[in-house]
């Protein structure tokens, strides 16, 4: 299932279902049964698999698998987008495995089923727009963990990878610490290469926004090394091409933007369809800078793919955020092409976007660069007003 070869896993499921001993090995076939079906789309087949596991499980001692599947049910009521639902229904999966440690039974260790259900709490927030709350959650998916007898690589790098996607955007100098020493001590395997990614990425970021550049660059770097795929290694290529620029390397930045444009060529933009396509919006957004005619023709590629976009974008609540990103490019590109009444509109449009989700880094680069267009002294001055708590960094330098 990790690996995602689903087939696969259906098939050893259901063996492994039809061999039970018992109802609570029945159960725990038919619940995982569920969640294979659920992955590949078919409702009705999930949901009978989990009724299946219920009725094996009637009259039975066994918190534990109890708290196991309404995580699953849980989670598909997540992915349904019914919040309400998926948030009730994880609260009785916390409330069952809080009660398997007061039985006897033992059937398997109910941390990492804790683990996961607090992670899943911290996505509802995060689609609440709780930055705070999904923290919260998360420290208590960490605390579980902390019971288990031996370390949970996996769990531990779902949670890492989560808490990342909020010190990426919101200043939590706490949290990045947390998120850092956990990643140092992390084996990462094959298994979470996206995972390692987020991660080091977010540290860069947090690092850049502290003033810290050398460690930003190093933490980027990691994040090349750990790219899941071509796209995400172009993206932190031209992480490190922004940051150069920013620190008045130009001849850095543009050697960084030169490669990672000629790996552009290598990517089949056409079967992209979740987070990869932002590798075009950034490049565009790098090059109206010095070339605004090829920064123009990636706009037009981003916006020639066909396939539609990941669902699992508007599912964990990005696509404002997605959005955002592309009126930022489209924005400076405009205005590099010399419509600045179009780009100074992108470019609104983002501000007012990343100050509803309180991401207040995003609004200042954005506010800095309507001020750098329209040379306005209320832009300007709203720019710096924005920057001043980034002193440090590259957003207090001048533009």
């Amino acid at each position: 299932m990790r690996l995602r070869r689903l087939g696969e896993a259906e098939g050893a499921i259901r063996r492994a279902a039809q061999a039970a001993q018992n109802d609570v090995e029945r159960a725990l076939g038919c619940t995982l049964l569920g969640t294979i079906l659920d992955r590949q789309g078919y409702e009705e087949g999930a949901d009978s698999a989990w009724a299946h596991a219920r009725e094996s499980l009637c009259g039975v001692a066994a918190s534990e698998v109890r708290a196991e599947l309404n995580y699953y049910v849980a989670l598909s009521a997540w992915r349904s987008k019914d919040i309400d639902e998926a948030q009730r229904i994880a609260r009785e999966s916390l409330a069952e495995a809080e009660q398997a440690k007061c039985s006897s039974a033992g059937l398997f260790p109910t941390a990492v089923s804790v683990a996961f259900t607090y992670e899943l709490l911290s996505l509802i927030e995060a689609l609440k727009e709780r930055p705070e709350s999904q923290v919260a959650h998360l420290r208590q998916g960490f605390a579980a963990l902390s019971s288990t007898a031996r370390p949970h690589a996996w769990a531990e790098a779902s949670l890492l990878n989560n808490l990342a996607s909020v010190i990426t955007e919101v200043r939590m100098p706490d949290v990045a610490e947390l998120v850092r020493e956990r990643a140092a001590t992390l084996r990462w395997t094959g298994e979470m290469p996206g995972w390692a990614y987020n991660v080091y990425r977010a540290l860069g970021w947090t690092e850049a926004l502290e003033g810290n550049d050398m460690a930003a660059f190093r933490e980027l770097r990691n994040a090349e090394e750990h790219a899941p795929t071509l796209a995400r290694r172009i993206e932190a290529i031209l992480d490190r091409s922004f940051l150069f620029g920013a620190v008045g390397e130009m001849l850095s930045a543009r050697e960084r933007f030169d490669e990672a444009e000629q790996l552009c060529k290598l990517v089949d933009w056409n079967t992209t369809q979740g987070e990869d396509r932002y590798a075009l919006l950034w490049g565009a957004e790098l090059a109206a800078a010095f070339d605004p005619r090829h920064a123009q023709a990636m706009v037009v590629r981003y916006n020639a793919i066909g396939r539609p976009m990941d669902p699992a974008l508007t599912a964990s609540g990005k696509l404002r955020r997605w959005q955002a990103y592309e009126h930022d490019a489209f924005g400076a590109v405009a205005a590099a092409n010399g419509d600045i009444e179009a780009g100074v509109r992108h470019l609104q449009s983002a501000l007012s976007t990343w100050d509803a989700l309180g991401f207040k880094w995003r609004a200042a680069k954005t506010a800095r660069a309507i001020g750098s267009i329209t040379k306005a002294e209320s832009d300007i001055a709203d720019a710096k007003r924005r920057a001043a708590s980034y002193q440090r960094s590259w957003l207090g330098r001048p533009a």
